[in-house]
């Protein structure tokens, strides 16, 4: 066989091969699609919800969808290589759920940080005499965000009839926390039963003291870990800066030929792996 049929072979088999792989890719996406938006926008819809946030649940998939396209077409535009687009485009696809994620994460720190407070007022205003709900409307009026939008949540269901221990499961399942969880158990114990709460209460506000001071010294210890690990992730990428600033023509290879691609995409997926394994090893649990 001549080359030149050969030739002609190979491209009619690579069209039909393109052709056959474009229409399944179509065929799988077109089935998979409502799967998967439903159990992406189920995850931000928990994490809108927790943040309170006003954009509807789409629009967090149809900005991801977005960032993907505009970073993956920047780095297309500049370097002229469809695999690093795809790397930065899959990359800011992840960032706003990402983002939404580490405030979510930030607002229950700051709502675990504010129990202490609650516990204080509530004490003070269970022994001046006032009721249970009485000393959640002093809780709303006194202390800040996030606290204020919680309890003023949980005060609303209270006002439409739901109970207390049905108000304070779904605090719970807003603000998961092992701190809320006693103290709720605690107001739903007294509820049921009677007894001294505000002693209870006294009690469990050390307790949660103390296990702040441990998180404290805690996240000291291993913030060490985390910047190292931070550090070395960012090292391939500033040296390769740095090689590039030096002497341009060291680096080009990397960036225009697909044996350099391969390298790119190995290096952000074992950077990547080496940075989970580093916060992993230093995240403690307790």
């Amino acid at each position: 066989m001549d080359p030149q049929t050969l030739l002609a072979l190979s491209y009619t088999v690579g069209f039909v091969s393109f052709v056959a792989f474009a229409l399944v890719g179509v065929r799988l996406f077109s089935k998979g699609w409502e799967g998967y938006e439903s159990q992406y926008m189920e995850g931000a819809e928990t994490t809108l919800e927790a943040l309170y946030l006003t954009i509807p649940p789409q629009h967090l998939l149809y900005l991801s969808f977005l960032c993907f396209f505009l970073i993956g077409g920047f780095v297309l535009a500049v370097l002229h290589n469809p695999i690093p687009a795809v790397v930065f485009g899959g990359a800011a696809f992840f960032a706003p759920q990402v983002y939404l994620s580490r405030l979510k994460k930030k607002r229950a720190l700051a709502f675990e940080e504010q129990l202490t407070g609650f516990i204080t007022i509530m004490n003070n205003s269970l022994k001046a005499g006032h009721s249970l709900p009485v000393a959640l409307e002093v809780i709303r009026t006194e202390m800040k965000n996030p606290m204020r939008t919680e309890i003023a949540i949980l005060l609303g269901e209270l006002r439409l009839g739901v109970s207390m221990e049905k108000a304070l499961r779904s605090l719970f399942g807003r603000m998961p926390s092992e701190d809320l969880d006693l103290i709720m158990t605690a107001i739903m114990i007294s509820e049921k039963v009677g007894g001294n709460l505000t002693n209870v209460l006294q009690g469990l506000e050390a307790t949660i003291r103390e296990r702040y001071k441990m998180n404290g010294k805690v996240r000291a210890l291993t913030s060490q870990g985390k910047m190292e690990g931070f550090i070395v992730g960012l090292l391939p990428y500033v040296l390769g800066l740095a090689i590039s600033m030096i002497d341009k023509k060291l680096i080009i290879p990397l960036l225009t030929t697909p044996t350099g691609w391969l390298m790119i995409a190995a290096i952000f997926f074992l950077d990547l792996i080496g940075i989970l394994v580093i916060q992993s090893i230093v995240t403690i649990e307790f």
